[in-house]
């Protein structure tokens, strides 16, 4: 009886045809599909290693390891498992996470390993089909996954479909080859060539059925036609020579015959038939998707990096036309001063700018005037970012909707943004790209004129050769067109924004609409990070209970020569990225700069900016400026002489070494004579070797320089202002802060624990490093405006005020586009969904926005008996006290709302002696300083124009810049500096170079902090520091503090969980003295507590910092 199912043939191997007996094959995963895959392997006799954690094997596989079938590796893939000694032959996944599959995936396509990932098609190099077996014949039939099913039937219609007897044909094909190699066993390469040539013929001109029905003695006859090269047919072997006149048929040469005389005709014909073939096959290949998968194949390779660079590090500066271009840079470094690539450039006009009013401010009156193309390089950059404040009433000065107007306008738009480690960072550029890309969809007026690049690719699967795993792109500067630049401490992102008075709170009883921080631009880095910022509206602090924390940060804005500098880094970097990630991508062009290519002639220094020209380009070669510069316009523009440095390297920039920030803050501080004043946000330094694994060198030019004062016998400070905490969330006591205290160990290493701390240094010297070192950090305080109305409010429409700051967020940042989709094969989707949001859910928002404000009192926000929204302005200038506020309701309740902060110094700042500034994006520690890590770049600047001033007593004549930028901070810091409005229209300091410079000063307060080293001066400072400190310690028990030295101190000070971040350590001390204690506080500066924790261990033994520190 006949079986109903499929006979068992048997004799066959995998549907490739692959042997793989002895060989090792890779199997990730070690589940139910992996199991399956394991069996057929081990059938086949292959050596199989599964690569999976222990607890992720089923039963079956566990079985298998357990009788030593396979090897076990217990743990994830790493790229390590597919080394060249390891042999692999074959890789299969099997895995329920599809973004870890395509990244193993994209290492075999490198490495040119076979790869099959379960149930992703593309992702395959082969299948587990579905095949037809008759006899030596197997065809597999795949549906690239869309339907097995599907696959199966048309499997059985290609079976009916072929002639009967189809595999017994094959077959006898088989033996004739055999019988042939016996007949003519010669193994020469042309003995080789006529018996496949032959054989060629003989299936060319034979059908199925003819060689189904050829017989033994039809082979041997076949086969005596061999010496003389002819094919008979099928009959005529048949017939025989009795009926063909002995063999009297036309016998054709063979394809691999010799010519004989007579035959160049034949063959001139025979060699015009092969090229009209192959040109109709290109043509064919042109008008299919061939060429195309062999375009995107070898985009694809490059984009993966080629495995060879594992070995090669220096594949960037090996072969001599790279090794030409890094002398000649090597050559321009060593002619400048601190061997930076950029000279010195003199006459620039620049500006500064405190905090993020004016500089957002500014950036957006020259984004909006940008009339050819702009570039922007950013840490972070946050389309939803709004430029001006409040935005419900200036939305359409929306980041992105800025952006969009410049495009529409014509304006060619150049973006580069970090591509962060998304294990550790929350910056999101997979948005950013999507957002910004999707502001002018094809067809729409703008398209094709906003460029954005990420990089670098940190996954070691992505860019297997050149692996970046923790330096990032670091830079904050925008260049536009040529003319106009802003550089600093400022990304365009969340939670920058901030005014000199640097409030806390943003409750608005009055409105939601006068809400200043929408969505998650309120952020307290100290409480919770940013989390899926593509959810722009969403924000899981709550406004009500938590403060903010403040951003304090300075920037510059320039015209003159050195904008050319900057927008020469620029380019660089975008040629850099396009020759390794997107050199075969048409959508990316080469950046042209005129002032490289027209130097001497036609393009000879082009390669100093990275362009490439291979023999085949791809994308386009585009020359910027678009409007050829005027010098006359960039010269003589001002008064001040700059310079561009920056810290890159081969990674970042495609180039050697360039540390020359480094270099410029080494050298400006060991010259100083008076002062060195530095606001950064980490200062983490060596004085020499024995502080490895740190390595800059900045400690001992601190040390140097106060050595030197001391021989000198002149007075001299080093005044540093860093974050009291770097800016991670969680309790400091907790394990999950281990990577912040480590941060803070190496800071007070670096200052003053250990003998090759600075002030270790010092006291080995016999100097008192009290006498010059001063270390300060700043804080702020603020009350919540939850006034008992906003609760009732609550209770009566059943809306919490959260709820409704994301009803306001929803109508002032949903407008617009915004993207977070699949692009250029990128699987971003891991991070989040897109920020659309449905017409149910958006009905839902518009309600309970209407439902509160028809539950709200109608109270005018200018009207003096209601309590203020922010009572931050009372620790300025003229900001009245805190004891003169109003609180609506009971006083006793107001003390649950009062809140204070660190407020976080993001600066990268130095001012020497009243006369040089260097202000970027470089941190004091390895990342910023080194070059080889975090790409940075920052700008030194001297002032030719005087100031008539005094140091320390004496006549002076200070640079006008840095003068009038430390005396505007020290004022601030002081609390002698009015609040800031919100509307800074008619504000000097908030607009850009091009349009006014900083505001002239003149007043007591100017003229009290005049004088750096003024003993007046310096007493004020430290008394007021000295009173803040001990008010938050009072108040709030503000950590870190001197008074906590053991862990043991830590609890009694601050006993865990007893209050809310933030909040009054006292819930019963008295209102009114809360009040009066709030009263003394000015400004924001504190001191920074040097004998914290310094009784104990605060990192774990051999701890690293400096991985992600931003």
């Amino acid at each position: 009886m006949a079986s109903k199912f499929p006979e068992i043939q048997g004799g066959g191997s995998l549907i490739l045809a692959w042997q793989i007996k002895n060989k090792n094959v890779l199997v990730v995963g070690g589940g139910e599909v992996a199991a399956g895959r394991i069996v057929n392997l081990l059938n086949a006799d292959a050596r199989v290693t599964v690569v999976c954690p222990r607890d992720g094997l089923n039963e079956e596989v566990a079985y298998r390891v357990e009788q030593g079938q396979v090897e076990h590796v217990d743990r994830v893939f790493l790229p390590i498992d597919l080394l060249p000694e390891k042999k692999i032959s074959m890789v299969l996944t099997a895995i329920d996470d599809p973004d870890a599959s395509t990244q193993i995936w994209k290492v075999c396509k490198e490495l040119k390993i076979p790869v099959n990932v379960a149930d992703v098609p593309p992702e395959c190099d082969f299948y587990f089909g579905s095949v037809h077996r008759d006899g030596p014949l197997q065809v597999m039939v795949s549906t690239n996954g869309n339907g097995p099913r599907l696959a199966a039937s048309i499997r059985r219609q290609i079976g009916q479909m072929l002639p009967e007897g189809t595999g017994e044909s094959i077959r006898k094909v088989g033996l004739l080859r055999k019988r042939l190699r016996r007949a003519a066993p010669g193994q020469t390469t042309a003995d080789i060539s006529k018996r496949m040539g032959w054989m060629s013929e003989v299936c060319d001109k034979w059908s199925t059925a003819d060689f189904n029905n050829m017989n033994d003695e039809d082979m041997e006859r076949l086969i005596s036609f061999y010496e003389q090269g002819v094919v008979p047919s099928f009959e005529e072997i048949r017939r025989g020579p009795q009926e063909t006149d002995g063999w009297g048929f036309d016998a054709k040469p063979p394809l691999h015959r010799s010519s004989r005389a007579g035959d160049s005709r034949s063959g001139q014909q025979h060699c015009t038939v092969i090229m009209q073939s192959i040109q109709s096959l290109r043509k064919k290949m042109k008008e299919t998707s061939l060429q195309d998968a062999k375009v995107e194949a070898i985009h694809f390779k490059n984009k993966m990096g080629k495995i060879g660079n594992l070995w090669n590090r220096n594949h960037r500066h090996d072969e001599p036309h790279e090794q030409a271009t890094d002398r000649k840079r090597t050559g321009i470094c060593a002619s400048h001063r601190f061997q930076s690539f950029f000279p010195e450039r003199e006459n620039n006009k620049i500006k500064w700018y405190v905090d993020g009013r004016d500089y957002f401010w500014a950036v957006s009156v020259g984004l909006e005037n940008a009339k050819e193309v702009i570039y922007i390089e950013d840490w972070w950059l946050s389309p939803e970012l709004f430029l001006r404040r409040p935005p419900y009433f200036h939305q359409e000065w929306r980041l992105d909707q800025v952006i969009k107007r410049a495009a529409e306008r014509g304006v060619q738009v150049y973006v580069i943004v970090y591509k962060e480690v998304a294990q550790a960072l929350t910056c999101n550029s997979a948005h950013t790209k999507h957002a910004l890309r999707r502001l002018c969809p094809e067809g729409s007026k703008g398209y094709g004129n906003i460029h954005i690049l990420r990089h670098p690719d940190h996954n070691m699967f992505e860019n297997l050769g050149d692996m970046t795993f923790y330096w990032a792109h670091h830079e904050k500067f925008i260049v536009i067109d040529y003319h106009l630049a802003f550089i600093g401490g400022l990304d365009l992102c969340y939670g920058r924004w901030d005014t000199m008075q640097h409030p806390l709170a943003d409750v608005h009883p009055s409105g939601v609409q006068n809400e200043v921080w929408p969505g998650q631009d309120y952020n307290n880095n100290r409480i919770m990070d940013f989390h899926t910022v593509q959810d722009w509206a969403n924000n899981e602090l709550d406004k009500t209970e938590y403060g903010r924390m403040p951003w304090h940060d300075v920037a510059m804005g320039l015209v003159g020569e050195c904008v050319l500098d900057i927008a020469e880094h620029f380019v660089l970097r975008w040629n850099h990225i396009k020759r390794d990630k997107y050199k075969r991508d048409a959508s990316v062009d080469w950046l042209c700069i005129t002032t490289r290519a027209e130097k001497h002639g036609s393009n000879p220094d082009e390669d100093l900016v990275a362009v490439q020209r291979p023999r085949h380009p791809v994308g386009q070669y585009i020359n910027h400026p678009i409007t050829p510069l005027d010098p006359s316009k960039l010269k003589d523009q001002g008064t001040v002489h700059a310079q561009i440095v920056r810290s890159s390297d081969d990674w970042s920039s495609g180039i050697l070494n360039e540390k020359s920030i480094q270099n410029a803050y080494c050298e400006i501080i060991e010259n100083a004579q008076h002062y060195v004043y530095i606001e950064n946000q980490f200062f983490i330094t060596a004085t020499g070797e024995q502080q490895l694994p740190v390595r800059n060198t900045i400690g001992r030019a601190i040390v140097n320089a106060c050595l030197r004062a001391e021989r000198e016998n002149r007075k001299f400070r080093v005044i540093v202002v860093i974050p009291a905490i770097p800016g991670f969330a969680g309790d400091l006591r907790q394990d999950a802060a281990i990577g912040t205290r480590a941060i803070m160990d190496y800071q007070y290493k670096s200052i003053n624990r250990g003998e090759h701390s600075i002030f270790g240094q010092l006291r080995k010297a016999n100097v008192d490093p009290t006498k010059y070192l001063f270390f300060f950090n700043l804080r702020a305080y603020d009350r919540i405006n939850k006034t008992p109305a906003l609760i009732q409010q609550e209770k009566d429409s059943g809306v919490s005020y959260q709820q409704l700051q994301r009803a306001e967020a929803e109508e002032i940042m949903g407008t617009g586009i915004h993207g977070f989709a699949e692009e250029d094969n990128e699987k971003d989707t891991k991070k989040g969904k897109g920020t659309q949001i449905s017409s149910s859910e958006q009905q839902k928002i518009i309600d309970q926005k209407r439902r509160f404000e028809a539950a709200r009192k109608k109270i005018d926000v200018k009207d003096p008996i209601n309590s203020a929204d922010s009572i931050a302005e009372d620790a300025m200038s003229r900001g009245g006290t805190v004891s003169e506020e109003v609180w609506e309701g009971d006083i006793e309740e107001e003390k649950k709302h009062f809140v204070q902060e660190e407020l976080y110094v993001h600066c990268k700042l130095l001012i020497a002696d009243d006369k040089t500034v260097i202000c970027g994006s470089s941190n004091l520690n390895d990342r910023s300083q080194l070059g080889s890590r975090d790409s940075e770049l920052s700008i030194v600047m001297t002032d030719t124009r005087k100031l008539e001033s005094t140091m320390d007593g004496q006549p002076y004549e200070a640079g006008y810049h840095a003068a009038t930028l430390r005396r505007h901070l020290w004022r601030e810091h002081l609390g002698l500096i009015d609040a800031q409005p919100l509307d800074a229209s008619n504000d000097p300091n908030a607009q850009p170079p091009t349009v006014a410079m900083n505001a002239e000063y003149f007043g007591p307060e100017w003229d009290f902090v005049a004088d750096p080293l003024s003993d007046q001066v310096w007493d004020l400072w430290t008394k007021q520091a000295t009173v803040n400190t001990g008010v938050y310690r009072y108040l709030f028990r503000a950590d870190p503090d001197n008074d906590i030295k053991t862990w043991t101190d830590y609890d009694s000070f601050l006993p865990r969980s007893s209050t809310s971040q933030g909040h009054l350590h006292d819930p019963y001390m008295p209102a009114k003295q809360v009040r009066e204690q709030l009263d003394k506080i000015r400004g924001h500066l504190v001191w920074m507590p040097l004998d914290f924790l310094c009784h104990e261990e605060m990192a774990v033994k051999g701890l690293q910092v400096n991985a992600v520190t931003e």
